[in-house]
């Protein structure tokens, strides 16, 4: 479980670029699909809105008939105004000609004034007649056109803000649309690129893996330490009863029995060390082999070597020190060629090196590199190439005194090939 933990944290951190291209293209996808939503609603709520957009264009003859309501409503109440005047001063003469007292300056007035004022409080009528009956009715109908034209002016100017405002929010949304596309597009040939044919779906759940077997070891971990702890009460009991057997044998034969057990356990330790021990050299130098091979086969300057993960994998190794985190097909067969020569170097017997098809996703430079490398690798190697895969010029210049025969292959059925 613990080596499936190592494996797959290996995978994620091989695909931990790959996994935020597709997590950020997925959002950006989600963010795409609510934006162009917003934006079909916009341009449908712009488009309600311009039905109304007539009342824009009289805009200007609203205002000049407004203009010219307020001029004759002026002049209405201008006379409305002057005939409430005239009666209030009506209204005092009449009071002095009756009281023959000034309401001034209260002092009396003589009757020849009194005469005078009276003539002229009957000749106001006409003077001041104030609105007649059809220019109250003109009145009214102003001011209602007034509050009309208001209202409507209101209206056309409220209609431009909201349009104004709908159009700045319709650019914004154009404009985030348009960087989405384009973070897509780029997340999308970067995902291509780099993620050798893997499934979006395995390199995503990598980590739902991850936590399932994280939580399982934590289990384990809970039940392996109540074994232990039981364990140990065992050993207790057990050093008990070994104490009482001893007393009650007279302890010869049995701690003869006991220094032999100490010694095969002892011996059991070392054995197991020094596996262990080997183990790790041989790895180191089967990295160090592959590593060799890697750099006489790769065109790449920047990849300086291999390294072998705790899952006993191969990741290339950048000259900055960091391994790189996704390869192309080709590089995986360089890596696997490379492997294969460290294993060879590194086996107790070795034999020949029996290779199918190496050049096929290669480059020129690179099938080259492999061609010289061969005789390195082995005492004797036998390459099975498909025409096409390398020019057979280039491999007889390249391979030069080492090349002791070639062959060619006929396929007669699926079941039988001939050499010729």
């Amino acid at each position: 479980m613990v080596r499936n933990r190592t494996s797959i944290e290996a995978r994620m951190k091989e695909t931990e670029q790959l996994r935020k291209w597709i997590n950020n293209r997925n959002e950006a996808e989600s963010r795409l699909k609510e934006d162009q939503q917003e934006l079909d609603n916009v341009e449908g709520r712009i488009r309600s809105l311009t039905k109304d957009a007539w009342k824009g264009m009289l805009l200007s003859t609203i205002d000049r008939m407004t203009e010219d309501l307020r001029t004759e409503q002026s002049q209405l109440e201008g006379k409305k105004q002057k005939q409430k005047i005239a009666d209030r001063f009506i209204m005092e003469m009449r009071r002095a000609v009756a009281d023959q007292v000034c309401p001034v300056c209260g002092q009396e007035i003589s009757t020849e004034i009194t005469q005078n004022l009276q003539k002229k409080i009957n000749g106001s009528g006409d003077e001041f007649a104030g609105l007649t009956e059809r220019e109250r009715i003109q009145l009214d109908e102003v001011n209602e056109a007034l509050i009309n034209a208001k209202r409507l002016t209101e209206d056309v100017h409220d209609l431009k803000g909201q349009i104004k405002l709908l159009e700045d929010q319709q650019e914004k949304l154009i404009v985030n649309i348009r960087t989405y596309r384009s973070d897509i597009a780029e997340y999308k040939e970067d995902i291509t690129r780099y993620s050798n044919d893997e499934g979006e779906d395995d390199v995503l759940s990598l980590t739902k893996k991850h936590s399932k077997i994280e939580r399982d070891i934590d289990l384990l971990a809970t039940g392996i330490q109540k074994e232990k702890e039981e364990l140990e009460k065992l050993k207790k009991r057990k050093q008990t009863v070994s104490d009482t057997l001893d007393r009650n044998s007279g302890g010869m034969d049995y701690r003869l029995a006991q220094r032999q057990y100490e010694m095969c356990d002892l011996l059991y330790k070392i054995f197991d060390e020094s596996k262990s021990q080997y183990r790790e050299q041989l790895k180191k130098n089967v990295e160090k082999d592959a590593s060799n091979l890697f750099r006489q086969l790769s065109a790449d300057k920047d990849y300086v070597g291999l390294k072998i993960n705790d899952n006993y994998g191969l990741e290339i190794v950048h000259r900055s020190g960091r391994t790189v985190p996704g390869r192309s097909s080709g590089y995986e067969h360089i890596v696997a060629l490379s492997l294969i020569g460290a294993l060879h170097k590194n086996a107790p017997l070795q034999g020949p090196i029996i290779i199918d098809s190496p050049f096929g996703r290669l480059d020129p430079e690179n099938k080259e590199n492999i061609v010289s490398t061969l005789p390195s690798m082995a005492e004797q190697v036998i390459l099975l190439a498909y025409n096409g895969e390398i020019a057979p010029e280039v491999a007889r210049r390249k391979l030069g005194g080492n090349l002791n025969h070639e062959h060619n292959l006929e396929r007669i059925t699926s079941m039988h090939t001939e050499i010729m």
